[in-house]
């Protein structure tokens, strides 16, 4: 099986952004946690977790394709997370959608599904590469801030009830006040869209 550690791809959960198309061919991009495991064999096996009612997962099910875009740019995690993303952030690999500016790219295949109580986990079989450039980047608290905040934003709106909503504002304030220290402009920029978006939940 391809490895894809060149294209940053490790063991664990990688943070891409899944792009993926409709049969009448709308693209469409999230971000999704990739899943790479070693199996008892030795071998890395690749999968992903998509929930119920996103356009993904109806993407996927129809195309049984997907490519994952490696990118450390947060603003387009923030972006993708909650609205669509403009055509002009698009272009085409191996006949599948992907984000012009992402470091790589990483066609799948789909080998299996099993589903869950909430979501279906495809295993996924990687067919094409493309590594655009090698990024080497130290590890920044601020962008990594900036993702914890983005997943509980994403959760606000199922929390049970205004106590538990209150909460998950109130982490999402503390991680500003990490991105705000630690984080670049790209950071900053990311995080005053996400407080725009909590805002409105």
């Amino acid at each position: 099986m391809m490895d894809l550690e060149a294209a940053g791809i490790v063991e664990g959960i990688s943070e891409v952004i899944v792009t993926t198309t409709s049969g009448a061919g709308a693209p469409n991009a999230a971000p999704i946690g990739l899943i790479t495991q070693r199996t008892e064999v030795g071998d890395l096996r690749y999968s992903v977790k998509l929930y119920r009612g996103s356009q993904t997962l109806a993407n996927v099910r129809e195309t049984r394709t997907l490519a994952a875009n490696v990118t450390d740019d947060v603003v387009v995690f923030v972006t993708t997370a909650f609205a669509d993303l403009r055509a002009a952030y698009f272009t085409v690999f191996e006949a599948v959608p992907v984000l012009k500016d992402a470091n790589a790219w990483i066609v799948f295949s789909v080998t299996s599904e099993a589903e869950y109580g909430e979501y279906v986990r495809f295993l996924l079989q990687p067919e094409r590469i493309k590594i655009n450039r090698k990024a080497v980047t130290a590890i920044n608290r601020g962008r990594n801030a900036v993702l914890e905040a983005a997943i509980i934003v994403t959760r606000i709106d199922r929390a049970e009830d205004e106590r538990a909503q209150a909460e998950m504002r109130e982490q999402v304030k503390n991680y500003k006040e990490l991105v705000m220290k630690c984080g670049g402009p790209r950071e900053h920029a990311a995080m005053r869209l996400l407080e725009a978006i909590c805002s409105d939940r």
